[in-house]
């Protein structure tokens, strides 16, 4: 499963701790960088958050709800992952997307990362860059076979929910983007949430067993690998995400794919938010600027690109 390689190792920063958690310890990596286990039967779903569950009332009509990953903009998704920006550039080779993962009803989310900020909490590169909190989502298409067991395909999305003020720093340099002034108090409300959740863990409040985070290696969070708990520690985390995330705040995406019916190689396409909106594809940073679609040839070390500490997007 795609994205259980690749959101075991994504790197977290340590040490997190938020003052309405005062005197408790800091977070630990597996507070900030949740891993869902691999869903193998038809029960396992239960222990899963579809994409199409997470919604936000409506801020014109509390009456209403909104997806977090609205339907248009799901679309767009397909649509850029079908478009010839996904091509790799000097090849034929191409994202293929199979028509049963092209309905949104059937993503869940594999793996959920916290940053404190992106694309790094340096002086220095907070100086150049600026600080963008985010919640970033990675989601996977899982379909059921004629027996009810899990179909799990290797493609990974990513969901990257932004959090900064409206205004924005001049550029520290011309020519470069202008830098986001980072929404502290909604990052701070997110930190004390987390520690909240790890106390009720910790507690024993979510089932028969007292589950700790603290010093436990990153991998499947603690709290779904626990059969007691697993089942209200995703509600939990459910109401954290849809009191967080919305699609106002869904400011980037990226697909993680492979060419129709091969095994390889990989392809890396990111897609950004503009202002008019919309999603555009993302020249890749990695590459010569000019082209979209990054592939990971066999021989290519993948977690040295596809993890690298600085945000791809």
């Amino acid at each position: 499963m795609a994205a259980h390689r690749i959101t075991s190792a994504l790197p977290v920063r340590r040490g997190c701790s938020s003052s309405a958690d005062a005197g408790g310890p800091p977070l630990s990596a597996d507070d900030v960088s949740l891993l869902f286990p691999a869903p193998t039967r038809a029960e396992d779903f239960a222990k899963l958050i579809a994409v199409r569950d997470l919604t936000t009332q409506n801020p014109q009509d509390p009456a209403k709800r909104d997806p977090v990953w609205p339907d248009a903009v799901f679309q767009q998704f397909l649509g850029i992952a079908a478009s010839p920006a996904a091509q790799v550039a000097g090849t034929k080779i191409q994202i293929g997307l199979p028509v049963e993962v092209q309905s949104k009803d059937v993503w869940f989310i594999a793996g959920i990362r916290i940053d404190a900020g992106a694309p790094g909490l340096s002086s220095d590169i907070r100086e150049q860059f600026g600080q963008l909190p985010q919640i970033r989502l990675i989601v996977q298409p899982v379909t059921r076979n004629t027996d009810g067991t899990p179909h799990v395909h290797d493609i990974a999305g990513h969901l990257i929910f932004n959090f900064m003020l409206p205004k924005v720093n001049d550029p520290a340099q011309t020519d470069c983007l202008q830098r986001p002034i980072p929404d502290l108090d909604a990052l701070n409300a997110i930190v004390a949430d987390l520690a909240a959740i790890r106390t009720k863990l910790s507690d024993g409040q979510l089932g028969t067993n007292k589950v700790t985070t603290s010093g436990v290696p990153l991998g499947v969070h603690p709290g779904l690998a626990d059969a007691t708990t697993a089942i209200n520690f995703r509600l939990e985390i459910k109401s954290f995400l849809e009191r967080h995330i919305s699609g106002q705040r869904l400011d980037a995406m990226a697909i993680a794919g492979l060419p129709g019916g091969a095994h390889a190689p990989w392809i890396f396409l990111s897609m950004l938010g503009v202002p008019n909106g919309g999603f555009v594809p993302v020249p890749g940073p990695t590459l010569d600027g000019q082209q979209f679609a990054q592939m990971l040839e066999p021989d290519t070390k993948f977690h040295a690109s596809f993890l690298s500490p600085t945000p791809i997007i």
